[in-house]
């Protein structure tokens, strides 16, 4: 075998190999994580250039069991298979159901971008890709994964309501809450923005580990903004204001970013004590009109009432800042999130609607730290002037030059939202 690492790629009956001229070492080294990810944006340019995968993708002696859906998204079937004996997931795009061949072409890109991103991610929290299979179905190649027997994280917590006491639920949803970041953050550390965060595209496995799946709108970080196109399938509820109405904040594309992702991570955590989508008694289109404006869910209950931690609804609230750059990168929320499980009671308690400038300020020091409680301020409050009086007094008080802002100044019981 070559001391260079090189590519086969194939389609139909012909295939060709790219030797990329570098030592298959070398590339394992860490050292050499930039040239890697540079190797794999080449190999996913070239590959939708001319319609063709790696050899490497494809797996034989897949097995379909049936011929019945188990599940069916926007523009994907999944089937239950078998390889080598273990149960596998077969994830069938619809392209025998398109008549326009443009479409088609469409629809193979699209199965081809998702597999070639999909092929080069490993974490704890990120589904496993096993490769392409073109002989379980007739008409169309599926990709194959793990199957998760729990399904998506919202069946899995409706089922695990049922023998969980709510404690020991409310500390389950934060550590799936944990993990979920904690694969986002793998993500972003790849330079690979998801575009598509929501609770359907969350599994869950037999150990209850978090496992994020469907890359189909996933998007390398740095690509050119008008290269992006996409159909978006039912996720209006989890899109940050910026991709719903892009011209509003001075942007020419809705490609998804990092700070998109996080805004949609706020949303999973609502879905996910809820087990309902965001937004739950209003339209899509009610939504679609209202978050680029201001709307963002209401401060839910667990399904049996137990109260929502108040540190995981800061936290939530700082992934929904309405400008983009102001919203914490996944990276910072990891830890964030780890002390949300250690931690789940401030003092003082959080009001939803009626909160104190001290209460706010201490339920984020206590919980985040005094490096972030002016964005958690700020997430509830903008730019008011009172509290932006009250944020410059507490640091003078803090540092001893200055008393204590007294509790009695104006806009002490406002409603935040």
């Amino acid at each position: 075998m070559s001391s260079k690492w090189q590519v086969s790629l194939c389609h139909g009956y012909g295939s060709m190999t790219i030797n990329f001229g570098v030592p298959r070492q070398a590339l394992q080294s860490t050292r050499f994580k930039a040239h890697r990810k540079h190797l794999q944006r080449l190999l996913v340019k070239f590959s939708l250039k001319h319609g063709i995968l790696p050899a490497s993708l494809f797996l034989s002696g897949v097995k379909l069991f049936g011929d019945e859906c188990h599940s069916m998204g926007s523009f994907a079937d999944i089937y239950i298979g078998d390889l080598g004996g273990t149960k596998v997931a077969l994830k069938r795009l619809r392209m025998f159901s398109m008549i326009e061949e443009s479409k088609r072409a469409q629809l193979r890109r699209s199965f081809h971008h998702e597999s070639l991103i999909w092929r080069g991610l490993s974490h704890p929290h990120v589904l496993s890709f096993f490769g392409v299979n073109d002989t379980a179905f007739k008409r169309s190649p599926c990709m194959v994964s793990p199957w998760m027997e729990l399904g998506n994280i919202r069946s899995a917590a409706d089922h695990l309501r049922q023998s969980l006491p709510a404690q020991a639920m409310v500390t389950q949803t934060l550590t799936w809450i944990q993990q979920i970041t904690s694969g986002l953050a793998y993500l972003h550390s790849e330079e690979i923005v998801h575009g598509d965060l929501r609770g359907p595209n969350i599994l869950v496995d037999s150990d209850k580990m978090i496992k994020l799946a469907d890359f189909g709108l996933a998007v390398f970080a740095e690509g050119a903004s008008r290269n992006y196109g996409s159909t978006r399938g039912g996720n209006a509820r989890w899109l940050s204001p910026e991709l719903i109405h892009p011209e509003l904040f001075g942007l020419s594309s809705d490609r998804p970013t990092y700070s998109s992702d996080v805004f949609a991570l706020g949303c999973v955590c609502v879905e996910i004590c809820t087990s309902q989508a965001p937004y739950a008694g209003i339209s899509d289109h009610q939504v679609i009109a209202r978050v680029p404006y201001g709307l963002r869910p209401a401060r839910p209950n667990f399904p049996d009432n137990t109260d929502l931690p108040d540190a995981l609804w800061s936290t939530i609230m700082l992934c929904w800042t309405h400008t983009a750059v102001e919203r914490p990168t996944a990276l910072s929320l990891v830890e964030t999130t780890k002390a949300c499980i250690t931690r789940r009671e401030l003092t003082p308690p959080l009001d939803d609607n009626v909160l104190s400038h001290d209460a706010v300020a201490a339920a984020a020091d206590n919980v985040l730290g005094e490096r972030i409680v002016e964005s958690t301020v700020h997430a509830w409050a903008g730019d008011r002037s009172d509290w932006q009086e009250y944020l410059q007094e507490r640091k003078r008080a803090k540092s001893g030059s200055s008393p204590q802002w007294s509790r009695s100044h104006p806009g002490q019981n406002d409603a935040i939202l």
